[in-house]
This record gives C-alpha cells, structure tokens and sequence, in this order.
C-alpha cells in the first residue's frame, strides 16, 4: 500500500488530529485490530455452545419445582435474552466476516445480506441491553425480599407473576433505544461490481452492485450532534447505570445476607438453618449474575461515552466491543454450569429432567427353606 493510501486511511481514521500523530495512531490502530480480530472466530464458537446451553438452561428454570419465586421468572427472562443475544451474534459475526471480503475478488454479498446483517446487530444491541437491565432488576428484587419479605405489602413482589411483568416493562421500555438504534445506519451502494480481467471463477459478463454501510443523514448532520447524544445516552442508560447500580445492589444484597447470618445463629435451629441455606445460594446466584455484568459491561459504557467527546475513538470501540462481545457470550453459556454447581435445587430439576434416579444399594433378598429329613 503506497504512502498516499496510508495517509488517506489515518486521515479517515483520525480526522481531529494533526498530521504528525495521525500516522503513528494509525499503526496502533490496525496493531489493535489484528489483534483483537480473533475474538469474532471465538465468538461465533463460544455462541454456538451457548445457544445450546442457554436453551436447557431455560428449560430448567421453567420447570414447576423451580419456578416458585419473581427471581427465577427474572432468571427466565435473563436466559431468554441471553439466548437471542448469543443467536444474533452468530449471525452478525458470520456475515460480518463475509462483508470484510467485499474488496476481494470473489462477488460481493447481495443486499439482502447486509440488512439481514444490520438486523442482526439491532437485535444483539436490543436483547443484551435487556439481559442488563434484568440483571439490575433481580437484584433490586431479591433486595427487597430480604429486607421487607415479612410485611404483607411487599409480598406481592415475591410472585411468579410479578417477575412476569417486570420482564415485560424491561423489554416496552427498551424498544425505543433500540428503534433509534436501527438509523444510525445506511445501507448504500459504493459501485458495479465486475470480475478482475485475470478472473476465472466468475464469466466476464458477470456484475454485482458493491454496497456498505454508512452512518445515516440524521447521525450525521450538524458535526453528527445527534449521534454524539445518541451516544452519550446510550451509553449512560445502557452501560453506565446498570454499572453503577449493580455493585450498590450486591453491596446492599451482602449487608441482608450478613443480617440473615447473624439472625440463624440466634435462633440456631435446624429448619431455620436450612432455610438461610437456601437464602444464601440464591443470593449467591444473584450476586453472580450482577457482577459479571458488570465487569463485562463498564468498559463497553466508558467508550461509547467517550466517543460523545472524542468521535475518533469509532474503530477503537468496535475492537474492544469484538472482546467484550466474545465475554458476553461466554458468560452466558456458562449460566446453566454455574447454577448447577450453587443450587441444590437446580441440581433436582436437572435430574428429573434427564431422568438420572439416585443409584440405590442392591437389594438382597435372603430366602429361607427347611429341609426336612425323613
């Protein structure tokens, strides 16, 4: 590639900086992305398990002997989201690999394919927002379980059918966002696509139209103001706040669990101890479930925030989202593995599920005769 075309690209790249760095910053730039490039292989892979796990999570949470509480409706919900998540990533990631391969000799992909692309995005955006907020909920909810459990006003929070409606007011409040999503971009021709002259795969005859993607007009307009603010607020509302909010709740959730302790060992009864068991694995679980959100969503919200300031760091962020993309995934496939090892009660339905009977010692039977001799 000729001096002119790197410059070119570090111009494109990093239009607010000087010409004495832009190079430099371009160079770390394309280092950062080939590095970083393999978490889209990863991804797909570690997806595909957890559309797999996810599902028999699912199906495990939904069984009766387990869905007794808000929490585990929550927990369903979680995994639903999760499930699409991980389903859309498989497909973004895929044609995303084949978009690269536009500039190449082979034809490009038709235009099908990049909305199908673009959908698929929309929808991972949309459902892992969800997952989040979920999280936050749950957390939230077993709080006020622990704390106000006993007063008849705030059992209704403990219900089945409250978790329900706490999944669906998630996903009704997160729509917009995700409608607005959907026009930060354009889908655009570039050029007639034709094969090169020393082509043999394709006739001459042969042509395509090259398209990419292109942030929309309305991202764009005045300096790309809208986009900035889109930005900032998404970022905030969904990366920032559940980060901030997460830690709280699992600070607040160990504090009850401690009071939950020191209360059992007053009574020091056995019922008692088995029920504060009980509280303290899922407890456990819900503690989980927030902290790694949290790690893995705090560095996706520090960057599209940033980005409200600094709109070079565009490439930047699609690199660390390809890591944090392949976290997501993993953390949602091992869901399922996680409660199994916390939850005593998980382990049952499993059992009964799949049918694996508790092996019981072989009976004996003796049998007595008499001999009678004559």
């Amino acid at each position: 590639m000729s001096a002119d075309s790197v410059y070119s690209l570090a111009s494109k790249a990093f239009p607010s900086y000087d010409n004495g760095t832009i190079i430099d910053l371009y160079n770390v730039l394309i280092a950062f992305e080939t590095a970083t490039h393999p978490a889209i292989f990863v991804n797909i892979i570690v997806s595909i398990l957890g559309v797999a796990t996810t599902s028999i999570h699912i199906y495990i949470l939904s069984r009766k002997s387990m869905l007794k509480s808000s929490v585990t409706s929550i927990m369903i919900g979680v995994g639903v989201c999760d499930f699409m998540a991980v389903l859309s990533s498989i497909v973004s990631n895929i044609l995303y690999l084949l978009i690269e391969k536009n500039e190449k000799p082979d034809p490009p992909l038709p235009l099908p394919s990049f909305y199908a692309y673009w959908i698929a995005v929309v929808i991972y955006d949309l459902f892992r927002r969800f997952s989040t907020w979920l999280s936050v909920l749950m957390a939230l909810i077993r709080w006020i379980v622990m704390k106000f459990g006993t007063r008849r006003t705030f059992r209704k929070v403990t219900m089945v059918s409250f978790g329900a409606y706490v999944v669906l007011g998630t996903v009704l409040a997160g729509l917009p966002i995700s409608g607005l999503y959907y026009f930060r971009y354009d889908i655009v021709k570039v050029k007639d696509w034709v094969p090169w002259e020393n082509c043999t795969g394709s006739p001459v005859i042969e042509k395509h139209t090259l398209y990419t993607l292109v942030q929309s007009t309305l991202y764009t307009v005045n300096d790309g103001i809208i986009g900035k603010i889109f930005q900032l607020v998404n970022g905030i509302v969904s990366k920032l706040l559940p980060c901030v909010l997460l830690p709280t709740l699992t600070i607040f959730l160990i504090i009850e669990l401690q009071k939950a302790r020191k209360h059992q060992r007053i009574l020091n009864s056995s019922n008692n101890n088995l029920t504060t068991t009980v509280t303290e694995k899922t407890t456990g679980l819900v503690v989980f479930m927030t902290v790694s959100s949290f790690i893995i969503e705090l560095p996706g919200g520090i960057i599209r925030v940033l980005q409200f300031f600094y709109t070079d760091l565009g490439r930047l962020a699609t690199s660390v989202g390809q890591i944090l993309n392949a976290m997501f995934s993993l953390n949602s496939a091992l869901h399922g593995f996680i409660f199994y090892l916390m939850s005593t009660q998980y382990q049952k339905s499993v059992s009964r599920v799949f049918r694996r009977k508790v092996s019981l010692p072989p009976r004996i039977i003796v049998a007595h005769s008499s001999l009678h001799l004559t």
